[in-house]
């Protein structure tokens, strides 16, 4: 009976696998837009509109908060809604009220602003890198919050009067502990509270400060679900098609080196990786240097677009003003996903001399049934104890996520199984918690 069991479900598991497959067979047939017609010899010419496996995400979705935090009765929790964003939602609630009279309240005060972290009746959505008030105030459309002088935010609270339905607004920026006050008028605490309420996924956190920055602390194991997605690979063709920018085939030259193929067209540069799947475009045009994170922001997004690639589950993951660098990564249910190499990251480089973009030709498109059983993670503060037995020194832990591995399926190399694990950066490289305590492996 267990054998028979076993074998209906390998049946069941073939079937979803297959009408993915099939489903995804007819997006590509039946639009011409989602895959080229023809190969690389044989093009005539090159439309200039971004051929894409998908429709285009807004802008403000790639640039939103990817974490919410909400604390009730001194307990800060994690939550997370399977079926839609629940930041998004919160900020098309934002979108319909006036917020306005935007004032510093704390500037520079570490022990406030911790305590600010934990403020009952409150919740947070918290970006994974720094942004700025000018990004946010556009994505919420509220145009009284745009500054001359723009500042950088990490965090955005509203803390919530219940009984009479009027809440405080907050921006918080975790490096110079600093907090600005928001008033807010015609909020649908109503609406707030059944969002809040309608989640799957619940898990007790705490944040404090560790090595220098505010870090997320899981106090309980977290459980989560390997994910499994068909994947694609995008052909050279539409990158060509979409990134060098001319009509005529004769302008493009290319040459093979090794698992590499480089194609040029004048100042244009591609380079692909056959082996990796990675993909490095390069446009030597000399250019002005967007002058503000916001205006850096919307150049890296049209970027983004150019490629022709899902933006579907890409969020902002990392800004390095200095170098003018966007960092982008794909999220699965409310996590980053990890490669070994690189897959699920794409960055962009402004300089005066042009502009770089890395990005994998390897694409998630649609979930897939898994019979694979739940992950039990470890406790933030476990983690912690197995590194520093281990050797390791936990002053130069950099950041810890949970997160989840691009791990290729055992069985059918279309399928990719995303794998919950703790991870860990150190000297500026992301590892598994496991790389790190087997490092031979």
């Amino acid at each position: 009976m267990k054998r028979l069991s076993s074998h209906v479900l390998r049946i069941l598991l073939f079937v979803a696998v297959a009408t993915s497959v099939i489903l995804s067979w007819l997006i590509w047939t039946n639009n011409a837009k989602y895959q080229p017609d023809t190969q690389f010899s044989s093009v005539q010419s090159v439309s200039h509109h971004p051929q894409s496996l998908s429709k285009n995400t807004n802008m403000n979705e790639v640039f939103a908060p990817t974490k919410l935090i909400v604390t009730q009765n001194n307990q800060s929790q994690l939550i997370y809604n399977y079926k839609y964003s629940t930041v998004d939602e919160i900020f098309q609630v934002l979108q319909h009220t006036r917020l306005f009279g935007l004032r510093q309240i704390v500037q520079k005060d570490e022990h406030q602003y911790q305590k600010f972290l934990n403020y009952n009746d409150s919740l947070q959505m918290i970006y994974p890198t720094t942004v700025s008030c000018n990004v946010f105030a556009k994505a919420v459309h509220q145009p009284a919050l745009h500054r001359a002088r723009d500042f950088n935010l990490r965090r955005v609270m509203l803390v919530m009067d219940w009984k009479t339905q009027q809440a405080r607004l907050y921006l918080l920026n975790d490096p110079n502990y600093t907090i600005y006050q928001v008033q807010v008028r015609h909020l649908n605490a109503q609406r707030l509270k059944k969002l809040l309420q309608a989640q799957n996924f619940v898990v007790n956190v705490n944040q404090a400060l560790f090595n220098k920055k505010i870090q997320l602390f899981y106090t309980q194991p977290v459980r989560l679900k390997v994910i499994s997605y068909l994947m694609t690979l995008q052909d050279d063709n539409s990158y060509i098609s979409n990134l060098l920018g001319t009509k005529q085939v004769s302008d493009i030259t290319s040459h093979t080196s090794g698992n590499q193929v480089i194609y040029r067209n004048g100042n244009r540069l591609l380079r692909v990786d056959h082996n990796t799947g990675l993909v490095s475009y390069t446009n030597y045009a000399k250019m002005k240097v967007p002058p503000t994170t916001s205006a850096t922001f919307v150049k890296a997004y049209q970027n983004l677009v150019e490629t022709g690639n899902s933006l579907t589950g890409l969020h902002l993951y990392r800004y390095l003003p200095r170098s003018q660098q966007v960092i982008f990564r794909n999220f699965a249910e409310g996590f980053p996903i990890f490669h070994s190499g690189n897959t699920g990251a794409t960055d962009v480089t402004f300089t005066k001399n042009g502009t770089t973009m890395n990005f994998s030709k390897k694409i998630l498109q649609v979930p897939v049934p898994t019979s694979q059983k739940e992950i039990q993670l470890p406790t933030t503060a476990e983690v912690l104890t197995s590194l520093k037995k281990f050797g390791y020194n936990i002053h130069n832990i950099q950041d810890l996520s949970v997160g989840y591995t691009w791990t290729q399926d055992s069985q059918n190399k279309s399928i990719i199984d995303l794998v919950p694990r703790y991870y860990i950066r150190m000297n500026d490289q992301w590892k598994s918690l496991d790389e790190w305590l087997n490092p031979e492996r």
